[in-house]
């Protein structure tokens, strides 16, 4: 398992749990695939069945593209680092999610678009004949800084309905018209009902956020975002000495997995 779970306690803020890396190429392996729009090879990885290597030359000669940066752009402080850290964490965001999901649960495809501004993640819980929608936020940076925009989203999508409705049902039928559960049609109407919906934040951070008092700083304002019980809001951390320096070093090993993919003799 290349992402470990690891429980914080946030008394009634937000349910937490910090993600422990426990095999980086493993990781790096999945990520890869991911930016190469194979994210069903992805899941055979996670799910431990892994199948031949997809035919996908082009797509990982466009998923380097989008994940390399010259060394003047990697070093500094500027936009196209910001995105690609955040395609790379998004896929991560993914993987974790994807390893923690339950049986009666189904995900979204993850997208591979840099700087997308629609959802970063949804994951549907199908139990009992009704429906709960978790919608993702995904931050890479300044976790401290950050964690305002992710929490106004939250609310932005508690007090107006309306609210990216468009996107949320466009995702949640697709996903509902491929797995078909009983009834999936009708199940559509209630997944917008703001009592079936949950969020879950997902930020890059330091160590430092990653202690009960650190975490229950950082999501203090989750409660009055996204009122009632608890398990409508979690947080996840992925927790390093530098955020900037851990995808630059990241970003390097899912070249070069790419790469790798690109000579090996499955693909051609």
């Amino acid at each position: 398992m290349p992402i470990q779970h690891a429980p914080i306690d946030c008394e009634d803020i937000c349910i937490v749990n910090r993600w422990i890396i426990n095999d980086i190429d493993a990781l790096a392996e999945i990520v890869a695939f991911v930016m190469a729009g194979a994210s069903l090879h992805a899941e055979k990885i996670i799910a431990e069945t892994r199948g031949t290597n997809p035919r996908l030359r082009k797509a990982i000669d466009s998923a380097i593209n989008k994940i390399y940066l010259s060394p003047q752009i990697e070093n500094q402080e500027m936009q196209p680092v910001w995105h690609r850290d955040g395609l790379l964490f998004q896929a991560i965001s993914w993987t974790a999610a994807t390893l923690q999901k339950p049986k009666t649960s189904v995900i979204a495809v993850p997208h591979i678009i840099k700087a997308h501004k629609g959802l970063d993640g949804l994951l549907l819980n199908l139990e009992g004949g009704e429906v709960c929608l978790t919608i993702f936020e995904d931050k890479a940076g300044n976790a401290s800084n950050l964690i305002a925009k992710v929490m106004a989203e939250f609310q932005q999508m508690e007090q107006d309905e309306t609210y990216k409705a468009e996107e949320l049902l466009q995702e949640s039928s697709v996903l509902l018209s491929m797995h078909k559960p009983e009834g999936w049609e009708d199940i559509i109407a209630d997944a917008f009902w703001l009592r079936n919906r949950k969020y879950r934040a997902s930020l890059a951070s330091l160590d430092s956020h990653c202690t009960e008092e650190g975490a229950k700083a950082l999501f203090k304002a989750f409660k009055d975002s996204v009122p009632g019980v608890v398990d409508r809001r979690t947080g996840h951390l992925m927790a390093s000495s530098g955020v900037r320096a851990f995808f630059r070093s990241f970003a390097s090993k899912v070249v070069d997995t790419l790469e790798k993919k690109k000579s090996e003799e499955a693909i051609v």
